[in-house]
């Protein structure tokens, strides 16, 4: 897991968008969908199935483990797409697993597609986040 980038000089929010999902199965499809018309509307159409992919591992994590609703956060700097999802569950999750034999590769995913990662502890739960970078089309 990386630590948490230096804000202080990170580049400018150019876009974001935030929703609030609910503690259901439904949450991770309802969040692609987001994910999906957010991206298009930024034109970043070519960063949907990634995105994608990661929101929704985050986002299963979150309803399985934390057992809460959660709040997802989609950041666009002139060089990344941040993904947040914000839980309100006890415990932080920790390293990727190397090796699992029954799921568990969630994190292993989001640690392939993004160039960092990360959770920490908020006030009333847990913050994961990703940054993917935008390639130039």
């Amino acid at each position: 897991m990386n630590d948490k980038p230096d804000m202080s000089n990170a580049p400018t929010v150019r876009a974001h968008a935030n929703l609030r999902l609910p503690h259901s199965d439904r949450a991770p499809r309802m969040a692609r969908a987001f994910v999906a018309e957010s991206l298009q509307g930024w034109h970043l159409d070519n960063m949907i199935e990634s995105a994608s992919l990661v929101v929704s591992e985050v986002v299963t994590n979150a309803i399985i483990h934390a057992r809460s609703d959660a709040d997802l956060m989609l950041e666009r700097t002139p060089t990344a797409l941040r993904i947040s999802v914000t839980d309100r569950g006890a415990g932080l999750i920790g390293e990727p697993a190397p090796s699992v034999s029954d799921g568990g590769r969630g994190l292993l995913i989001v640690q392939q597609l993004s160039t960092s990662w990360g959770a920490e502890p908020t006030g009333s739960g847990n913050c994961v986040w990703a940054e993917l970078p935008i390639e130039s089309s």
